[in-house]
């Protein structure tokens, strides 16, 4: 009687996707390499969990940045429409001023 793992028309079954058990041991083996191995103290799931939170507090650095420059921008805008009204204001007084004066005489 043949043992099934010995018996090569399995393996010929499979035709070119014959390899792909070597790689899901080899996958296997690295996650499990990931999950329990350390390396200089820490393992994959602590370093990855260290990653995450580096990137929220970066996410939320860069956030705070954005919402400064775009309050900037609308301080800027705000101002410059103030300057645009206070000028528009002046030539139409300077036009009244003007149309008094040459009413008086």
């Amino acid at each position: 009687m043949a043992v099934w793992w010995r018996d090569q028309n399995w393996l010929k079954s499979l035709g070119p996707y014959k390899v792909l058990p070597i790689f899901f041991l080899i996958g296997a083996g690295i996650e499990l390499f990931m999950i329990k191995g350390t390396v200089f103290g820490t393992n994959f799931c602590k370093f990855i969990l260290g990653v995450s939170r580096a990137r929220e507090l970066v996410s939320i650095h860069v956030s705070d940045q954005v919402a400064l420059r775009k309050e900037a921008e609308r301080r800027a805008e705000r101002k410059l429409t103030e300057d645009i009204h206070i000028k528009q204001l002046r030539e139409e007084l300077g036009h009244r001023i003007k149309e008094k004066k040459g009413s008086k005489t």
